[in-house]
């Protein structure tokens, strides 16, 4: 579940993608697709967080076998 301030994120976000400004973007959307936006932006993190994950994973390896 996202906290406002990632709602907001989310939002600005997906205007970055369309190409226009939060506020028109915003001031169009239903609450059903701001739902829609919020679990994709949640889908974005997670993956991002995961990959952040695994690159910090493969330098300790490295560092590891290096010594």
């Amino acid at each position: 579940m996202l906290k406002n301030s990632q709602k907001i994120d989310a939002l600005a976000w997906k205007a970055r993608q369309e190409n226009v400004s939060y506020g028109v973007f915003s001031a169009t959307l239903t609450d059903r697709k701001k739902k829609q936006i919020y679990e994709e932006y949640e889908a974005y993190i997670c993956a991002k967080q995961k990959a952040e994950e695994k690159r910090l994973k493969n330098i300790k390896k490295v560092k590891k076998n290096r010594k």
